[in-house]
């Protein structure tokens, strides 16, 4: 059964749009009159929606529509419940830009037959709408089972019961991260690319691998991305703790293009390069750290690890709201274990090893042959 939650002032404008959902067996819906922040978030904590459709305009006490209420409603829907939203409204234009574009959001103009046209592009989204449904329940299921296995040694543990609450959080959070690695290990499929970033960051500190970018720098210019190479402990803070360092090391990001030349893999440009001589496996090769392409946030670039640069750690900022004036950065994504620890080690290999003349490599290698020849 997919739930649908209507919100709306006006219910007498949704009767016909609730009529088909009724009329069809896979849908169950629900009402929730007004824009009333409290009663929103209840009702979608209650009711748990696997679809929103959400009028933009509520009629204020002088008769003049506004949609001010409704977009603050839309701003924490998808912070309590992610799923798709059909915006149903005589003025959809008013919704965002930004919002319009995401792919699980539909714009619905009322009028003759508008409710035919909800009922159609939920019958789009339902496959989206099935999968995060089972993705839900896998992630629910798999925090069942470490609660199941860690809650018993943290009340034991601790007398008090706010503590012990904090320490299951704590340990159930790893276990979980644990049980949801470990459910990958027999799928066939492998990971893509892309799946190495954690969009946008998890942590509130900033880590070694996050992905930072000039404020006023485009999504698609390589030039304006960083990659951040000082160590992780150094760079938290909180309240009872100040950063380490006052400056973080950053890599410059360039093109494909400025990176293989780097690496006098022309012949990349001409579609002439065997494919194997990249070391995507690893990642990198010599100094050159290849990152993939994450759609409408990061294009597909490479940071070089020879040119480095220091920015003051006050000028990056954790989210995309900066002051203008002197510059800033943002962080875009964190580069996710594994990967993370590959990308310390191309820094290690390329900067942090002690450096050696030249040996003549080629009888090292004659002679560890004949020792195994030898034998």
């Amino acid at each position: 059964m997919i739930r649908i939650l209507i919100i709306d002032d006006n219910k007498q404008s949704i009767r016909d749009v609730q009529q088909r959902l009724d009329e069809r067996d896979e849908f169950e819906s629900e009402w929730c009159g007004g824009f009333d922040e409290a009663k929103a978030r209840e009702k979608i904590n209650r009711f748990l929606p696997n679809a929103v459709v959400l009028d933009l305009l509520e009629e204020s006490t002088d008769g003049t529509p506004s949609a001010e209420r409704s977009l603050k409603i839309d701003d924490f829907i998808w912070d309590v419940r992610f799923c798709p939203v059909i915006v149903y409204s005589a003025q959809p234009e008013l919704y965002p830009e930004e919002h319009r574009e995401h792919p699980f959001v539909r714009t619905v103009r009322k009028g003759m037959d508008s409710d035919l046209e909800v009922v159609k592009y939920l019958d789009e989204l339902k496959p989206y709408i099935e999968a995060l449904a089972d993705a839900e329940n896998h992630i629910r299921d798999s925090l069942a089972l470490a609660m199941r296995d860690v809650a018993p040694y943290a009340f034991e543990a601790h007398s008090c019961t706010t503590t012990a609450k904090e320490t299951t959080l704590r340990m159930g959070r790893r276990r979980l991260a644990a049980l949801m690695d470990e459910m990958l290990i027999g799928d066939q499929s492998e990971l893509r690319s892309w799946e190495m970033y954690l969009c946008p960051p998890v942590s509130t500190n900033i880590q070694l691998g996050d992905i930072i970018q000039d404020a006023h720098g485009g999504n698609d210019e390589p030039d304006s991305f960083r990659l951040v190479l000082s160590p992780s402990c150094d760079m938290v803070s909180n309240e009872d703790r100040a950063a380490k360092i006052s400056h973080v090391l950053v890599a410059r990001c360039c093109s494909i293009d400025q990176a293989l030349s780097r690496l006098g893999l022309e012949e990349a440009k001409k579609g002439k390069l065997d494919p194997s001589r990249l070391g995507l496996p690893r990642g990198y090769i010599e100094e050159i750290v290849f990152l993939p392409k994450l759609s409408k946030r990061i294009p597909t670039m490479a940071a070089n690890l020879k040119e480095l640069v220091l920015i003051p750690i006050d000028q990056i900022a954790s989210g995309q709201d900066v002051d203008d004036g002197s510059p800033h950065f943002v962080r875009v994504a964190s580069i996710d274990s594994p990967f993370r620890e590959a990308v310390m080690w191309a820094y290690l290999q390329s900067a942090g090893r002690p450096g050696l003349p030249d040996r003549d490599f080629e009888a090292w290698r004659g002679e560890i042959v004949a020792a195994r020849k030898s034998k």
